[in-house]
């Protein structure tokens, strides 16, 4: 069982079978530097990432759709910089708990307008704005959603992958007495197998499918007075619509969830069916062909004024399910060396 502290105890079975009796549990210096680390960067991270979706937004609603160098570059440095966090949280969750407190916080201050922008900023944006694109998309809630769904599977990430290592380490010994090799192999059971990651890309997929959709769904349709009131004019044509904007930040927090048996379906899948089509493929064919939001109510519109906020999502999805894939190798690399094993280690996503 795992302890609050994060030891995890094994049972008297199993340490006759494998030689553990417990996995050393994170020191004090580990909780306070992943902690530290994180309450540092991650609310700059934060409120910078948001401010750029808002900036990106801005360019998209008046037609110039990769006009919005700051907004792009914001985006991408802040999401390395989340990556960093979760990479950090290998040895202690603290670091992810932390970012998830500061995405609380940031957001109730983006929903309520307490956060003003930053004067690097190309485009001139006024309170109101800012609320605007804050709020439609209810983007700081999907992002307490993801960063709740990559703490939860981080933590439970320890225990999951101590149990599939011993019985990696039970089944090396069962073939080493019988003569064969004591080389540790991925255990074919309940974690870490074919099947595990086959259900995670494929629940990974269909969330995201439908995650973007909803987004689509929520965003506004009618773009005729942003000309002359700017993004808060968004809001005067059309009607607010959470109920799919909470269903996407479902989405991606479930997804970030079960990161826990597998990161190769969570990461893949963002990358492919969220980052790649909504930061590079759809503001580029709009600049292409020229369609892009203009003042009349379409589709185009829709998916126009959702890619901003879908490119933040699909980039930061990944970057804190590293946390998960980091403590998942640490954690195995842990009982290996417990037990003396440390060649044959294999590791899987």
């Amino acid at each position: 069982m795992v302890s609050l502290s994060g030891e995890v105890n094994v049972s008297e079975t199993k340490v006759a079978q494998t030689g553990v009796r417990s996995i050393p549990r994170a020191t004090l210096s580990q909780h306070l530097r992943s902690a530290v680390f994180s309450a540092v960067f991650s609310p700059v991270a934060l409120i910078i990432m948001g401010f750029a979706v808002a900036d990106t937004q801005a360019a998209t609603a008046q037609g110039q759709p990769l006009s919005s160098s700051e907004g792009t570059v914001g985006i991408v440095i802040t999401t390395l910089l989340l990556a960093l966090v979760a990479a950090n949280s290998d040895e202690s969750s603290a670091g992810l708990a932390v970012t998830t407190v500061s995405a609380v916080i940031v957001g109730v201050g983006q929903l309520t307008g307490a956060l003003r922008a930053p004067l690097w900023m190309g485009i001139a944006m006024s309170e109101a704005d800012s609320l605007t694109s804050m709020r439609w998309s209810l983007y700081p809630i999907c992002v307490v959603f993801i960063c709740l769904g990559a703490t939860v599977a981080t933590i439970a990430t320890r225990r999951w992958t101590v149990h599939a290592t011993l019985r990696e380490l039970e089944q090396a010994n069962a073939e080493s007495s019988r003569g064969g090799s004591s080389r540790v192999r991925p255990f074919n059971g309940q974690f870490h197998n074919a099947r595990n990651r086959t259900w995670v890309a494929v629940f990974s997929c269909v969330a995201l499918i439908l995650g973007c959709i909803m987004m689509m769904v929520a965003a506004p349709d009618e773009s005729l007075r942003v000309a002359s009131q700017g993004l808060e004019g968004l809001m005067a044509e059309n009607t607010f619509r959470p109920v799919p904007a909470l269903t996407c930040a479902l989405c991606f927090g479930l997804v970030a969830w079960i990161s826990q048996w597998s990161t190769s379906g969570p990461i893949v899948a963002s990358s492919v069916l969220v980052v790649i089509p909504f930061s590079f493929l759809i503001p580029l064919w709009s600049s292409l062909t020229g369609a892009v939001v203009t003042p009349h109510s379409s589709v185009t519109t829709q998916i126009s004024l959702a890619a901003p906020v879908l490119s933040a999502l699909g980039l930061l999805l990944p970057a804190l399910v590293m946390g998960p894939l980091l403590t998942r190798r640490h954690v195995r690399a842990q009982v290996l060396r417990a037990t003396g094993h440390r060649h044959g280690f294999v590791d899987e996503m």
